[in-house]
């Protein structure tokens, strides 16, 4: 990888690591003084997700998997031997 694109992802990987940090500050923050539970917390994460998933659209894995079965459905249904 060139020095230039490590750079790069060297800075990405700094800032996903700053934002993780400051999700996970207001997480533990909210948490410890009771003002949510655990369990709403993970409801809440799962509505966030599905906000999130939204506007991002499919992730490569989910892509593959619609590209797979639109393959599979379209390919001829092989007889056993």
């Amino acid at each position: 990888m060139s020095d230039a694109m490590q750079r790069f992802a060297d800075d990405l990987n700094e800032q996903f690591r700053a934002q993780a940090t400051s999700c996970m500050t207001i997480m533990y923050a909210l948490l410890d003084k009771g003002v949510i539970t655990p369990e709403e917390m993970e409801a809440a994460r799962e509505k966030a997700k599905k906000i999130v998933d939204k506007h991002f659209g499919p992730t490569p894995e989910e892509k593959l998997r619609e590209q797979l079965a639109t393959f599979m459905k379209a390919s001829p249904k092989s007889e056993a031997v």
